[in-house]
């Protein structure tokens, strides 16, 4: 025994140490920074004594109790023991004590930890066996940090104030349908693929004639989803397409089954839940152009059902786009049957019935639950989804439906960089349903909540009134900034380029 603490006390000797929790937090925290590591990575509470042997790289980390933490980006538990050592150097620390992870039902040493090369990208730890496991730095950043990492952000139109049209801005359903009816559909010719799928249904893929044959293999790919029974018309969606288009990269919108004129060859349409037809159309893209990152954008429905898609599909795509989104299903019905906004409910119901009585032959003699003249006759949303929607994709009622859609709800599952834009105005997005909460405690995401802006208008911005939405812009920097490698992913492609994680950040303008 005396033969090990004189093995201590040597491997101590020399040490500048600190005590208290005021001066040992500092010296934590300044220790981390010098070896480039996040501040959060040893989240110690209570500490009493932190030494180090400059010499040794030998240090230590005392605490009042041992503590557990739970890391909710890595879904991981992290126990350390009322002392942490480890031999340090630049971005490493190696033959650590008192760590362990919580693996299935063994808690597994941590013995080495380290920051890939180029630094800040991702951490790798390892058990004493030498198994590793990485995890991107933005997991384990404090508060401090992601602050400091937006203030390096180099889109600026992020920093640039929102300044509604005049007039058309002030009030938000004049600006919705504005700009629904009055703004500019930019022209371009579109090449139409069919995509059958699994269960004989289909969907259209519009990609920019020829595109081919001009871009390079491995442009990057953004896959756009329209919202609730749009389509590679719409104005929205052309000028996101061109704005994509004029950087380089290759677009394709994904018009769900019978929308944008796409075909409709089995009695069932799409959903708010159901990310099957998502899954395979990104399949299908990702093996057209294997050496190429895919990104999506999504507004309104289809923000939600990106959003769904990506809380269970994390390694397909490289950073999405969310606008729009209405995230709780729950609360957006309640609000759509409110006030003015039945000019709204009675608009796309429309739509939605005359997409049925076009393919009514397929629905004759539906039995079961289904309502096919609730449906062919409905006055609203709701009733379009609890005479069809709801029984197509196997829930009890339409309020089932609604909840258990809900992309508030998978948020905090989403891996992939994801940047969601809401206007706090938005009449079929209530603001009320944004989880913030989820959406700042998840680093891969970032808010940005505009003051006006409606549904789908955003008539802001040097192109307003009739030109692009304000949004626009705004997405572009986003998706040039991840694909410039600088900034969050977790895809590694379908054989493109591996990126890594920065901190996303909430952001009011």
């Amino acid at each position: 025994m005396a033969g090990l603490i004189r093995s201590k006390e040597d491997e101590r000797a020399g040490a500048e140490i600190v005590y208290g929790p005021e001066e040992c937090n500092r010296h934590s925290m300044e220790l981390l920074d010098e070896l480039g590591f996040p501040r959060g990575v040893l989240p110690l509470k209570d500490l009493e004594e932190c030494g180090r042997v400059k010499e040794t790289g030998f240090v230590w980390m005392k605490q009042k109790a041992p503590y557990e933490h739970f890391f909710v980006g890595t879904n991981t538990k992290v126990s350390y023991a009322t002392e942490v050592t480890a031999y340090v150097e630049k971005f490493k620390m190696k033959k650590m004590t008192g760590v362990k992870s919580r693996q299935m039902l063994l808690w597994v040493p941590v013995s080495e930890m380290s920051i890939e090369d180029p630094p800040g990208k991702k951490i790798v730890f390892k058990t004493p066996m030498g198994i590793g496991k990485s995890f991107p730095v933005s997991v384990f950043m404090t508060d401090e940090d992601k602050q400091e990492k937006l203030e390096e952000v180099p889109f600026n139109s992020l920093h640039r104030p929102y300044s509604p049209f005049p007039l058309l801005g002030n009030n938000r359903h004049v600006e919705t349908i504005f700009a629904s009816f009055f703004r500019a559909t930019p022209d371009v010719r579109l090449k139409r693929e069919c995509l059958r799928t699994k269960d004989d249904g289909a969907v259209a893929l519009d990609w920019v004639s020829g595109d081919h044959q001009i871009l390079p293999p491995n442009s990057p790919v953004l896959i756009l989803l329209p919202g609730l029974t749009g389509g590679s018309e719409d104005s929205y969606v052309r000028h996101m397409l061109i704005k994509a288009r004029n950087k380089g990269w290759r677009v394709v919108v994904f018009n769900s089954r019978g929308c944008g004129n796409s075909p409709v060859t089995t009695p069932k349409f799409y959903s708010a839940s159901f990310i099957g037809d998502m899954r395979e159309v990104v399949q299908h893209v990702g093996t057209r152009y294997p050496n190429a990152n895919l990104y999506a954008v999504g507004w309104s429905l289809g923000a939600n059902i990106l959003v769904n898609y990506l809380a269970q599909e994390s390694q397909t795509i490289t950073g999405a786009v969310s606008l729009c989104n209405p995230f709780n299903l729950v609360i957006a019905d309640e609000d759509f049957r409110k006030g003015f906004n039945v000019v709204y409910d009675r608009a796309l119901t429309n739509a939605l019935r005359k997409t049925l009585k076009n393919h009514a032959i397929l629905f004759e003699d539906m039995g079961g639950e289904y309502n096919i003249p609730l449906a062919a006759n409905a006055k609203s949303v709701r009733e379009f989804d609890e005479g069809l929607t709801r029984v197509s994709f196997g829930f009890k009622s339409v309020d089932d439906y609604y909840s258990n859609s809900c992309s508030s709800e998978s948020i905090k599952h989403v891996r992939t960089p994801l940047l969601c834009i809401q206007a706090a105005n938005d009449p079929i997005a209530p603001a009320r349903g944004i989880p913030r909460e989820d959406i700042k405690e998840n680093p891969n995401c970032l808010l940005i909540v505009t003051p006006k802006g409606g549904h789908l208008g955003w008539i802001a911005g040097s192109e307003a009134p009739l030109g692009a939405p304000w949004t626009d812009s705004i997405v572009m920097d986003f998706l040039e900034y991840l694909r410039s490698g600088k900034a969050p992913a977790s895809h590694s492609g379908t054989g493109g380029e591996q990126q890594s994680t920065e901190a996303m950040h909430p952001l009011e303008l």
